[in-house]
């Protein structure tokens, strides 16, 4: 069996122990990515927040800053908490399953090394890859 016959033979397999192994990565990502939106957000508003009441020149001014501070705080503070809350629960829960992501990455290493000895035969027979001596 060539190498590419091989290759052929076990992209299912392996691409579906990739997407496994990033799976978790991905919506890590993208809650990591909502969080420090909603962080920007946020600390621009409290920033908004913090000017009109410096610049108050009346007490209904300091009552407007005061009330987009309690907006604020129940609104996309609020949500952000709760985004920071479910990623690091994901965190967690990655953490947690790091036994299983090795138990796949060396699946796929397998794949890998029955690959070359089905088509080069035994190690010393094996290319070196990119790079190697």
């Amino acid at each position: 069996m060539t190498l590419a016959e091989y290759l052929d033979a076990t992209e299912y397999a392996a691409r579906s122990l990739l997407d496994a192994i990033w799976h978790e990565q991905a919506g890590i990502d993208a809650l990591s990515a909502r969080v420090a939106t909603l962080e920007r957000q946020v600390q621009a508003e409290y920033v908004r927040t913090q000017t009109i009441i410096d610049d108050a020149e009346t007490p209904d001014d300091v009552m407007l800053g005061v009330g987009r501070h309690w907006e604020t705080y129940f609104g996309p503070d609020r949500e952000r908490h709760d985004q920071q809350q479910a990623l690091e629960g994901l965190r967690a829960a990655r953490e947690a399953r790091t036994f299983a992501m090795g138990a796949l990455a060396g699946n796929l290493l397998q794949i890998a090394n029955q690959g070359l000895s089905a088509a080069f035969g035994e190690e010393a027979n094996w290319p070196d890859g990119p790079g190697g001596g």
